[in-house]
């Protein structure tokens, strides 16, 4: 119950928008279900909106991090020195496949 003013509750209205992302940080909102029970059409479809532009901007965070990460992860490995050693250690495991392949045939 939400105070208003004193001596007077009121109920407090349910928040679609809380609710709904209640239920994707729940492990358990999947075992009751991700909508809510007796809902008609048009709030099954605003939560799957709702659903669905978190999904999208949860998306849109990891896959712009891990671009992030790779490219100033690719500035470093282009220098000559990083370069020499994956080569070498490239050529290493080539070399090892390859005589496991001989050898455990």
């Amino acid at each position: 119950m939400v105070q208003g003013t004193p001596g007077q509750t009121r109920p407090q209205k349910p928040c679609l928008l809380r609710e709904s992302l209640h239920r994707v940080r729940k492990p358990r909102a999947f075992k009751r279900g991700l909508f809510s029970k007796g809902a008609g059409f048009y709030q099954t479809a605003l939560e799957m909106v709702i659903l669905g532009i978190a999904f999208i901007a949860c998306t849109l965070i990891v896959f712009s991090a891990v671009a992030v990460t790779a490219g100033s992860l690719a500035d470093r490995l282009r220098t000559p020195a990083v370069q020499y050693w994956l080569n070498k250690t490239a050529a290493v495991i080539f070399t090892v496949l390859a005589a496991c392949t001989l050898l455990l045939e």
